[in-house]
C-alpha cells in the first residue's frame, strides 16, 4: 500500500492505521482542509440545493467519500497529492452542478416601442 514502508517479517508494521497522527498533528490538518476546502463547500452547496445528479456523478462522489475514509485512517492527511484523482472527478462533477445553477435567465423584459 505505501511504497516507503518495508515489512521484516516477525516484526509488526509500526502505524498502519494513521488515525491518531491525523487527529493530534495540527500542521497535517491544516493542510488536509486547505486542499479539501472547495470540496466540503461543494458538499454543503449539494446538501442545500440537492440537485439531480447522474449515475456518473454520484458514482464519483461515492468513491470520493469512501477514499477520503481510507485516506484520512491510513495515509498522511498531509499528503493532499493521494487525493488528486479524486479532486479531479469531483471538479468535473462541481462543475457540471454549479454551472446548471449559473445559468443567466433574463429577469425581466424589455419592449422596444
Amino acid at each position: 500500500m505505501f511504497a516507503f514502508r518495508t515489512c521484516i517479517i516477525g516484526h509488526p508494521i509500526k502505524e498502519l492505521l494513521t488515525l491518531s497522527r491525523n487527529v493530534h498533528n495540527l500542521h497535517s490538518l491544516v493542510t488536509g482542509f486547505v486542499a479539501l476546502l472547495p470540496f466540503v463547500v461543494f458538499a454543503i452547496f449539494l446538501v442545500w440545493k440537492r440537485p439531480a445528479l447522474d449515475a456518473s456523478d454520484m458514482l464519483a462522489i461515492l468513491a470520493s467519500a469512501l477514499y477520503l475514509v481510507l485516506w484520512f485512517n491510513a495515509g498522511y492527511v498531509s499528503e493532499a497529492r493521494i487525493f488528486v484523482p479524486f479532486m479531479f472527478a469531483l471538479s468535473s462533477v462541481a462543475a457540471k452542478v454549479i454551472g446548471s445553477y449559473t445559468r443567466m435567465e433574463p429577469t425581466h423584459v424589455i419592449e422596444m416601442k
